[in-house]
């Protein structure tokens, strides 16, 4: 059974259809349930206007900017039926605007960039000497997930995961390219680890197996192009 709370001042958009998507698939898995969402109203631009001024230099991502404007964050839970047992699994999060916030970081954590490449013991490896941070999912399981502007660049930002031992590692080249991974994993818990060398722990595999991720789900999967 999905609820879907529908606040004041929401209208069908995009994020909503894909939302719907996700409940869709969510509803058809066995044993899923209690499968709720939160329709936010987006933004207006003077909120984006005064999170910029607020953390001048930089300036949210185009993409970013259209997904906000159409949902201010997102907010999707579930759960399953485990042998008799209500087990609280999933959490699609994406922080509301106000909690997009600067967080402390060095900028050589981010020198290496780029998944693995089979067989490589490290990433391609580039030299960063100014990296500005903010968290995109304050719900993240065991780590951290963020939106880092690189070297002064402050209207685009990667995605990148920090971990339990507080390093950091790339997910994506931007904000449209992590909310398609979002939808894929369906918000199953420490997804992330999947893009470090540890990889996810033996009880992450088990759920991505019997749940996801999808791959047909990413079709239109995001509020925005990618800038």
């Amino acid at each position: 059974q999905a609820t879907i709370v529908l606040q004041e001042g929401v209208q069908i958009d995009e994020v909503a259809v894909v939302c719907e998507s996700i409940v869709a698939f969510l509803s058809s898995v066995e044993g899923v349930q209690n499968i709720t969402h939160a329709l936010r109203p987006g933004v207006n631009y003077a909120s984006i206007l005064g999170w910029e001024r607020h953390n001048f230099p930089a300036q949210l991502p185009g993409d970013l900017k259209s997904f906000l404007s159409l949902s201010n964050g997102l907010s999707l839970t579930w759960s399953i039926d485990h042998a008799g047992e209500e087990l609280h699994i999933g959490n699609m999060h994406v922080n509301d605007i106000s909690r997009i916030q600067r967080i402390d970081v060095s900028p050589r954590e981010f020198s290496a960039r780029g998944a693995l490449a089979d067989g490589a013991e490290e990433a391609p490896l580039r030299t960063v000497s100014e990296a500005l941070a903010f968290d995109i999912d304050s719900e993240a399981h065991d780590g951290r997930v963020a939106l880092v502007y690189i070297n002064g660049d402050k209207d685009a930002a990667e995605v990148w995961f920090q971990d339990l031992s507080c390093k950091w590692h790339f997910i994506a080249n931007n904000f449209t390219d992590y909310f398609r991974l979002v939808v894929m994993h369906v918000g199953l818990p420490r997804w992330q680890y999947a893009f470090t060398p540890l990889g996810p722990d033996p009880a992450s595999k088990y759920w991505l197996g019997l749940v996801g991720p999808k791959p047909g789900m990413l079709n239109g999967a995001a509020g925005g192009d990618a800038k």
